[in-house]
């Protein structure tokens, strides 16, 4: 009878074949054989997003299905909570589903992030000699992560750990991995690095299995156009196993609510894993957001990878305690912008200035203008961006795009060094009505 381990483990690897831009050689079928790292279906990419985009491409509106590849990019999540669940379907009865969430809990710069992926196969059967079957299990392969991230400034950095199972039927196995990443944005420019998976084994129970490293460094940005905007990067990864590949997308966004996601080949990677070009869309819908990912293989079908992305409304402008009213202040104060520190308001130097008892707003803008379509362009234009605001008007005349009211001082200015990458983000403190 043939043993279900040794199918299910073929059977993984022709997944990876199909997506994984990051799987190792033995798993593609390479002379070294298949089984020599464990846990190969940590390298599929996660989600739609990113079976059609470099990492960074992602990372410029971040969500939470980036807690599997490089959770450093959620400390720019722009909600309290974001949830993801994402599944694709392959040969062999093979299906990936992933869900994960991420948390911006309290007022500081820390985020949190948890998330389960499973690959496995509903029936694989064995024969006897006559090629009748004779049994059929089901097999999969477990990863339960949990990572925290801290900005500083422009650069975030963060750290995981990953537990796995993997059930062959005849054998179980179970290890723990740990990995980190890191953030750097500056001028509209995203760079990133991460290791995933290292100093890690799956245990069975008469051999260890290492489980195979990864290592990516990206570079993205992403720029406003006269219509829409577009994001592009490329990715550099390699792996314990000593494949290197490159891998550039760009994404369009023509609306704030749609994205349209080209990726090209992958340039270095052994055939027949490069395959063709990669596409897939995005569409917002109110709180829900909707990915589809096709990807292409040179030697196999296609693959369908579907994504969703809820962000509940409560918290939706990315910071912690923040007014919810839509013009609780008036324009007693003036701007002031976070280069220039030392020139706040005097109300400011009131006890407890900044608190809420004390009738003090903080505000973070991107902007005055005296017309109100030139401040209607500038908050679709940081819409589409991914910076969510609004258009106030001023009482003295004008209109002000706001991007955040806050109770703290501390937490404006954190506001407006997130979001840097934009543009400048000024922060002012005025009394409430």
């Amino acid at each position: 009878m043939m043993d279900f381990g040794t199918r299910y483990i073929r059977a993984t690897a022709l997944a990876l074949v199909l997506l994984a831009p990051e799987a190792p050689a033995a798993a593609a079928g390479s002379s070294s054989g298949v089984g020599t790292y464990g846990a190969p279906f940590l390298g599929i990419p996660v989600g739609a997003r990113l079976m059609t985009s470099p990492i960074g491409v992602a990372g410029t509106a971040p969500d939470a299905s980036l807690a599997f590849s490089n959770p450093a990019f959620l400390s720019d999540l722009r909600s309290t909570s974001q949830y993801f669940i994402s599944t694709a379907n392959w040969l062999d009865d093979l299906r990936l589903v992933a869900a994960s969430g991420a948390f911006r809990p309290g007022r500081g710069r820390l985020s949190l992030s948890t998330g389960i992926q499973m690959l496995y196969s509903g029936s694989i059967q064995g024969y006897n000699a006559n090629l009748e079957v004779v049994d059929q299990s089901a097999a999969y392969d477990l990863g339960l992560t949990g990572s925290a991230a801290w900005r500083f400034g422009r650069l975030a950095v963060s750290v995981s750990s990953r537990y796995i199972r993997e059930h062959l039927v005849s054998d179980n196995g179970t290890g723990v991995t740990l990995g980190a990443g890191a953030v750097w944005k500056s001028s509209g420019y995203v760079i990133h690095a991460s290791a995933g998976d290292v100093a890690g084994s799956v245990r069975f129970s008469d051999r260890d299995v290492p489980v195979d490293s990864r290592y990516l460094v990206g570079i993205a940005r992403r720029v406003n156009l006269g219509l829409g905007s577009m994001a592009a990067g490329v990715d550099l990864s390699a792996n314990q196993a000593g494949v290197h590949r490159v891998l550039a997308g760009v994404e369009y966004q023509p609306l704030h609510a749609v994205a349209i996601r080209v990726a090209s080949p992958d340039m270095l990677g052994p055939s027949p894993s490069r395959g063709g070009l990669r596409g897939g869309l995005g569409f917002t819908f109110g709180a829900m957001h909707l990915d589809y990912a096709y990807t292409s293989r040179d030697f196999f079908g296609a693959s369908h990878t579907f994504s969703i992305v809820y962000t509940p409304r409560r918290g939706a402008m990315a910071g912690a305690a923040i007014i919810p009213t839509r013009r609780p202040v008036n324009d007693t104060a003036p701007e002031q912008f976070p280069s220039q520190p030392n020139r706040h308001p005097k109300s400011a130097k009131s006890p407890k200035a900044g608190a809420i008892g004390t009738g003090l707003v903080w505000i973070v803008f991107a902007g005055s203008y005296n017309s109100r379509a030139v401040a209607e362009d500038r908050r679709m234009t940081l819409e589409r961006a991914g910076v969510p605001c609004e258009i106030d008007e001023r009482e003295s005349g004008g209109f002000r795009v706001v991007v955040g009211r806050f109770a703290r001082r501390a937490d404006a200015e954190a506001l407006a060094a997130r979001y840097h990458a934009f543009g400048r983000f000024g922060v002012i403190a005025q009394r409430a009505r």
